[in-house]
Parts: structure tokens; sequence; C-alpha cells
């Protein structure tokens, strides 16, 4: 079996940073986990509204506005994650850490817990 970290390291390296040519993955996932963690990020800015993630539609946002010149840049910087999916690791390790039992189901194989990819091929056999 391989080390756990070292398979998260790499599903992260090689699906979702600028080192691969091939956009499914941020498009597919790193979409979404940038949606989902927005929040976070967004520094009281609705990033979720897809218009607003243009940087022009940005600074007319009164709430972004309201920011200081660093908070706009961090604002601009995920909104352009959030364009894009280049999620950082950090994003990355939040998402597949998350404590529920039924999406780990639907975990993409690649970052699945191998316990898991195990107990799905068990049940293939019988």
């Amino acid at each position: 079996m391989r080390d756990p970290t070292a398979r998260i390291v790499s599903a992260h390296s090689s699906k979702f940073t600028n080192r691969t040519t091939s956009t499914y993955f941020k498009l597919s996932y790193g979409l979404q986990i940038a949606m989902q963690q927005a929040k976070l990020f967004s520094k009281g800015v609705n990033l979720n509204d897809r218009n607003i993630v243009a940087t022009s539609n940005l600074k007319m946002d009164p709430d972004f506005q309201r920011l200081s010149t660093d908070e706009q840049q961090e604002v601009i910087d995920y909104a352009r994650i959030m364009r894009f999916g280049n999620i950082s690791f950090h994003q990355f390790a939040r998402f597949v850490s998350q404590k529920n039992p039924s999406r780990t189901m639907l975990l993409e194989p690649h970052w699945r817990p191998q316990v898991d990819l195990y107990t799905i091929h068990l049940l293939l056999r019988t």
C-alpha cells in the first residue's frame, strides 16, 4: 500500500497545479472545492455569483471596496482560483479530510481512502 500522505500530495500535484496541462480535474473538482470553501477566503464578498468573479465586476462590489488593498488582492487571487480551479494543497487537504461517510464513497479514486477502495473491491468479488 502507498503512503496516504504521498497519495494526497501526488493527487493534488498532478491534478490541480500548473504541472498538468489537463483541465478536467481543475474544472470538475477544483471549481466545486473552491465554491464550497469560498466563505473561508472571500472576506465577506459573495463570490458564489459567477458574474462577480470577473475582476472588473468584483472591483465594483461595495463589500469588496470596503476591504484593505491587501484583502482586495487576496479576494482577487481567490476569484482567479474560482475561475480556473487551481486550488491550493491546503484547500485540497481540507476537502479530502472532511468527515462525511456518504461523501467518502463519491470521492475520486485518486484520493479516496485506500480502505474504501479495498472494501469496494471485496464487495464486487461477492
